[in-house]
């Protein structure tokens, strides 16, 4: 094992003990079934951790989580010195699910400059909230 390896699992197994994890999620939007979704693990799992009982991570999903951590951060400082708020933005696939179009449609309305997205690498494909009038969807 590298040592960038176990400062990963390291971060991963912190994140998830000091609840840094549950906070990430809430400050992007994403469910917890998604979060499930991207670390490859089964919804309940994932809310245990969340619950905090003391979760024993394998090493792969630790270093998996400490990964995610470090490269959602680091898009979230990117924001930051851009001066765009998170706030500002709705994740593509909420957008999409708001809207009632397939993603690809959606996707090509961003490609063809229709509306005005921004990538957040690991984070994905966000869109600006003004935009969200252009495509029908009101926010509440």
């Amino acid at each position: 094992m590298t040592t960038d390896m176990i400062q990963m699992i390291t971060l991963g197994r912190s994140v998830v003990d000091n609840q840094q994890l549950v906070t990430l999620r809430e400050s992007i939007g994403f469910s917890r079934n998604l979060m499930s979704e991207l670390f490859h693990v089964n919804p309940m799992t994932y809310a245990a951790w969340e619950r905090g009982n003391g979760a024993r991570l394998k090493p792969l999903v630790a270093e998996r989580i400490g990964r995610f951590y470090v490269q959602a951060q680091e898009a979230i400082d990117q924001l930051k010195a851009q001066g765009i708020n998170l706030k500002e933005l709705v994740p593509f696939h909420l957008v999409a699910a708001a809207a009632g179009l397939p993603q690809e449609v959606l996707l090509a309305k961003y490609r063809e400059g229709e509306i005005d997205g921004v990538e957040l690498g690991i984070l994905g494909l966000w869109l600006r909230r003004r935009d969200l009038s252009i495509l029908g969807v009101n926010e509440e």
